[in-house]
């Protein structure tokens, strides 16, 4: 049996316990967190129910050695509910198990074989791998929490902007019909005031229907719901065709707008609409803020592996935060300040993700004096996403070479 002093020098008061892990702290504990001195009560309360039930378990080994009854187990079991529920960090706990096994093996050191030492570590190595396991636990609960809040919040999140988009394209397509009906003059002639206010009018509800459809496609790409139809296309008649659509906003806006399109860009294999959608988004961004008798420009390059789509103009400086945030979960810009758009920003980051879709690239070069130039590289033949596992296996392979 463990001696009587030694039982009366671990058997501690509380008090006694704590002035222990005040003194380690003070010489070398010193990163414990405040929660522990806040909530000192119950942590000495736990330190000395570890110790206690330490002392039972090398009492027990001992008579059973004594006895020849067997092994005993070595695991620590009532205070590891106690460490769960003063929930300090990890680091504190690792630090305060360390401060009982030190005074524990110290308080031994007169009667103590090796085989309670081989115990003792044993017993409080076997602790902290508990309350380890706890805190694992617990953080993947709160983490599955927060998926599934963030998973709802999203859901409510697209649920509400689709429900919107839908019942705001209704309204809107009305207000251009009957703009330009009004415009055709079938109710009357107009006067070129009358013909110049119904012209806002429809250009605002057209901008505001292209918004809402961008904002539909930016929530099927976000849903992974887009899936790209490959196919073989001319790519100088496209690029021609989006050109000549935008003809007429680059009159209203009287914008220098032209392109530099070769005749032997060949085919490419693509999805043709959202290749379309890549080309409108740029010019119509462009076109939207260069100022009055600015310049628009487009052309394209090809090699045997990319098409390159370019756009020039001479809009406002276009700076890094505006382009960061194409990248973003909701990649809307507000680019008011920056070029010159009344309202926010949606066509450009849309680009990105088609553009990512295709596993293409584009770059941005913006500054003052020279206006900016966004070139679009796609891949001329469909190419398959990367497998991460398998990349991962030949990175391993390569690291172990």
């Amino acid at each position: 049996m463990v001696g009587a002093g030694v039982i009366s020098r671990m058997r501690v008061t509380e008090n006694e316990l704590l002035r222990d892990v005040q003194h380690e702290a003070a010489s070398r504990l010193w990163h414990l967190d405040s929660l522990v001195w806040t909530r000192k009560g119950a942590v000495t309360r736990c330190l000395t129910s570890t110790v206690r039930e330490l002392v039972q378990l090398i009492e027990n080994r001992r008579a059973n050695a004594a006895n020849t009854l067997g092994d005993t187990s070595v695991r620590l079991e009532s205070c590891v509910s106690q460490w769960a529920e003063i929930a300090l960090s990890w680091t504190d706990t690792a630090a305060l198990i360390d401060i009982v096994k030190e005074r524990t093996l110290a308080n031994l050191a007169a009667e103590s074989s090796h085989a309670d030492e081989l115990l003792v570590h044993a017993a409080l190595s076997g602790l902290k791998i508990e309350i380890a396991t706890s805190h694992i636990q617990s953080q993947a609960d709160e983490m599955a929490r927060h998926r599934d809040k963030t998973v709802a919040s999203q859901h409510l999140t697209s649920r509400f902007l689709a429900n919107a988009s839908h019942e705001l394209r209704t309204p809107l397509t009305a207000v251009l019909g009957f703009s330009e009906l009004l415009l055709e003059e079938n109710y009357g002639e107009l006067n070129a005031e009358q013909r110049t206010v119904l012209g806002h009018i429809e250009n605002s509800a057209q901008n505001l229907l292209e918004i809402v459809n961008n904002i539909l496609d930016l929530m099927q790409v976000r849903a992974g719901k887009l899936e790209l139809q490959y196919r073989r296309i001319a790519v100088s008649p496209v690029l021609k065709h989006v050109h000549d659509i935008l003809v007429p906003l680059s009159k209203r806006r009287k914008i220098k707008f032209r392109h530099e399109i070769p005749e032997d860009l060949g085919s490419i294999e693509a999805d043709e609409g959202i290749v379309r959608h890549i080309v409108y988004h740029l010019l119509e961004s462009a076109l939207r803020s260069t100022a009055t008798n600015g310049e628009v420009l487009l052309s394209a390059e090809r090699n045997e592996k990319t098409l390159t789509i370019i756009t020039y103009d001479t809009a406002l400086h276009f700076p890094p935060e505006a382009i960061q945030n194409m990248s973003d979960a909701y990649p809307i810009l507000e680019n008011s300040p920056s070029r010159g758009f009344e309202g926010w920003e949606i066509g450009l980051p849309l680009v990105r993700r088609y553009v990512d879709l295709h596993l293409g690239t584009l770059e941005i070069e913006s500054n003052p004096e020279t206006g900016t130039t966004i070139r679009v590289n796609i891949p001329t033949q469909r190419l398959s996403r990367p497998d991460p596992a398998r990349s991962n296996r030949r990175d391993a392979g390569q690291s172990s070479a």
